[in-house]
């Protein structure tokens, strides 16, 4: 049995939910603000990845570009398939950069709206939940 409730607290919303199973009542409290703080942990690492292309994108493309192999290919076919794989990656690393920049942003944007004390709000509900279902 699932049992699950939202809770505003200041600007908050928590998100409740009590599971019952064989290993007893569990209780977790998915937080806004845990979602954000690991969601901006999670930005900054693939930001950090992406900084360039990775090896492994890169080699995949490259790869993909020397397994086409028309009939009487010649080197002009091969510089202009090697420039669409250049081109892709390019397109590719400048599209991932800005997902991730927007997605930072808003994060950061979210985050400075959080209250501090929500955080022991959090674990203060959690305690007693787990108190009174067990």
């Amino acid at each position: 049995m699932i049992a699950t409730g939202d809770l505003r607290i200041g600007p908050v919303l928590w998100t409740v939910k009590i599971k019952r199973g064989r290993l007893g009542p569990k209780i977790q409290i998915f937080t806004i603000w845990f979602e954000l703080q690991t969601n901006g942990a999670r930005i900054i690492n693939a930001m950090n990845n992406w900084d360039k292309i990775p090896n492994s994108v890169n080699r995949e493309i490259d790869q993909l570009s020397n397994s086409i192999k028309p009939p009487l290919r010649d080197e002009e076919f091969d510089t202009k398939i090697r420039s669409i794989g250049d081109q892709y990656k390019a397109n590719l690393h400048r599209t991932v950069n800005q997902h991730l920049i927007r997605k930072y942003t808003e994060t950061c944007r979210r985050l400075a709206v959080m209250d501090d004390t929500d955080m022991g709000m959090a674990r203060q509900i959690a305690r007693k939940q787990i108190i009174k279902y067990n």
